[in-house]
């Protein structure tokens, strides 16, 4: 499956368009229950190549018409270091508002459609941030998502105490392209 396309108008969930425009104030039981990414054009016909692609930890209540307070601050992002749009990806495909019911759901990757899209878009993507925060150690899938990306250069925002990319929401908005680490 090709994870970009205009058909998708921005995102691809539980494998099938969102069939339903979904406003901040749905119940996220009105959404699909996985989603597997998520993106943003600034330049009408922006390449995947010329986009930046960020790997957070679970998908919330973001939509492409109505951004959640992570995706906005990737997204901001993404436009201020130069890039044409922006890709958000997860370790988890699974969508909730608080991360611990995605710790505790049965099968909260959402594989194998999800590690498809996470490695086909990150071999494709300009840039490839990894910000999923201290949970990525669950189910060691953060290690996982590193052995599966294999040559991909994977940058982040700032390594937590634990070795676990910081997540967005707790970084400072004004961050230069040049400061971003290695993982």
């Amino acid at each position: 499956m090709t994870w970009i396309t205009d058909e998708h108008r921005g995102a691809v969930f539980g494998g099938e368009r969102e069939k339903r425009k979904i406003s901040k104030s749905s119940p996220l039981t009105m959404i699909q229950p996985h989603r597997y990414t998520l993106w943003r054009r600034f330049k009408e016909g922006a390449d995947i190549s010329n986009m930046a692609a960020f790997i957070g930890l679970n998908p919330s209540t973001a939509t492409p018409e109505k951004l959640d307070p992570t995706v906005s601050k990737c997204e901001y992002w993404a436009q201020h270091w130069g890039f044409e749009g922006f890709v958000m990806l997860n370790l988890f495909s699974y969508r909730a508002t608080d991360p611990t019911a995605m710790l505790k759901h049965e099968d909260p990757t959402g594989d194998p459609e999800n590690l498809a899209a996470i490695v086909s878009v990150s071999k494709q993507a300009g840039l490839v941030v990894a910000c999923w925060g201290n949970d990525g150690q669950h189910m060691d899938r953060g290690t996982a998502i590193k052995a599966a990306l294999g040559g991909v250069e994977l940058r982040c925002l700032k390594l937590n105490m634990t070795g676990e990319p910081k997540h967005p929401l707790y970084h400072k908005k004004a961050v230069a392209l040049d400061d971003l680490v290695t993982v």
